[in-house]
């Protein structure tokens, strides 16, 4: 039976039918608040935003896309939730250098207090975005701010949006579907899709066959890194208690090469949001001719940083990942072993290295993939850059984890197969 039979069959099912309607119920109000104005902005100012000089750069022209259109909209859904993606990855890269952070991803249900701090975390660093949005950024943009008050209500909104975007995203991971973030960014940057087409009149045929290639290529390549396993052979002693017998198996650790969590894509977006902020503050604050070359440098060369910045922070996530889930000591504590490597620190450290082999496929796979828009543009000398592939890349994720998840739904009803 084919997925989209399964779908159509899974909307005969009350809670997935539910949840489908709530999932997208919640993704158009997101859509409706990316066109809300916040408050004293009126349309000739957007339209005054749209004509400035820094609107037409990369770095806001990307930014725009990653919000959905909210930034030139001058939304209160303009930060999306990219300060909560940057909070989560400066959470982690503090996980190994703060004894108490590492205390806490070691403890029962870590996920949930690492997400309770990154929330926590979230609000400073919303409204030092805002501030810096509304202080620097909207002058920047033709629009003045008649008086404190009103810049103070346009901080109070843009925070506000932040944590209303968050909101959605955690009641689709409830309520929902799952997978809340890749669906707040699907629902941002789809719209660039027919963009990307109305252009293609202009590529000539050649070019036209080569860029869909590229693309089907693209593809499989994402699916197969998505549905990847390496699995690490694990032999279980043989144990007797009274007249039964227990274990002695051999069976295999599932290691995905593209865990279902990694978001470094989204994380690296959500810091270069703090970081052009931060640019943006130290070039108002300290104004030098070496401020503007950085800052006119940083507007050229972003897409080259955000590389680095998805290459490290993959290597970072990858390389925790064994620690965190403690399969070395959950192995140990069951009588389990890998054949040939001693069970205890030798096993943490085989399986650490396992993982670090796999992020050096996963990670410059990544990196490489958010900047391909830009490289595409340059390649094929397109009017916009190609931001079908970050259409593509996260639809893919959505579709394999919705999958999997109605597969399992489907499965606890006693539809074993149903999909296969």
């Amino acid at each position: 039976m084919s997925y989209f039979s399964a779908v159509r069959n899974a909307f005969r099912l009350p809670d997935l039918r539910r949840r489908l309607l709530i999932t997208g119920f919640l993704l158009l109000v997101y859509k409706l608040l990316t066109i809300i104005p916040v408050p004293g902005i009126t349309p000739a100012m957007i339209e005054q935003a749209r004509n400035s000089e820094i609107a037409g750069t990369t770095a806001f022209q990307a930014f725009n896309v990653l919000s959905g259109g909210a930034l030139a909209n001058l939304s209160i859904v303009a930060l999306s939730i990219y300060p909560f993606l940057a909070a989560v990855e400066l959470i982690n890269n503090f996980i190994p250098i703060i004894p108490r952070l590492r205390q806490i991803a070691r403890e029962p249900g870590a996920e949930d207090n690492l997400r309770t701090l990154a929330a926590r975390l979230t609000i400073p660093l919303a409204i030092f975005s805002a501030v810096i949005g509304e202080d620097i950024a909207l002058p920047l943009l033709d629009v003045e701010r008649a008086d404190f008050l009103s810049g103070l209500t346009v901080v109070a909104a843009l925070t506000a949006g932040t944590f209303i975007t968050f909101w959605i995203a955690q009641m689709i991971d409830s309520d929902g579907l799952g997978a809340g973030i890749p669906l707040i960014v699907y629902t941002n940057i789809i719209g660039e899709v027919p963009t990307f087409f109305a252009n293609a009149e202009a590529w000539g045929p050649i070019k036209a066959v080569i860029i869909v290639l590229v693309l089907i290529v693209l593809v499989i390549v994402m699916i197969m890194l998505q549905q990847g396993v390496r699995r690490i052979p694990v032999q279980y002693g043989k144990r007797v208690r009274g007249r039964k017998s227990y274990g002695g198996s051999n069976l295999g650790i599932p290691v995905a090469l593209m865990p279902a969590n990694l978001s470094t894509i989204e994380s690296g977006y959500g810091l270069m949001v703090i970081i052009s902020a931060v640019l943006l503050y130290l070039l108002d604050t300290f104004p030098s001719p070496v401020m503007e070359s950085i800052s006119a440098g940083f507007l050229n060369v972003w897409p080259w940083l955000l590389f680095f910045l998805v290459l490290i922070t993959t290597f970072r996530a990858m390389g925790a990942r064994a620690q965190e889930e403690n399969i070395a000591v959950r192995l140990q504590q069951n009588g389990g072993f890998i054949p040939g490597v001693r069970p205890g620190k030798r096993t943490e450290d085989y399986i650490r290295t396992v993982e670090l082999r796999l992020a050096g496929v996963t990670a410059p796979f990544l990196a490489f993939l958010s900047v391909l828009p830009w490289l595409l543009q340059w390649l094929f000398e397109l009017k916009e850059p190609a931001y079908l592939v970050l259409v593509l890349w996260v639809s893919i994720r959505i579709v394999v984890d919705f999958h999997r998840q109605l597969e399992a739904k489907l499965m606890m009803r006693n539809y074993e197969g149903f999909l296969r």
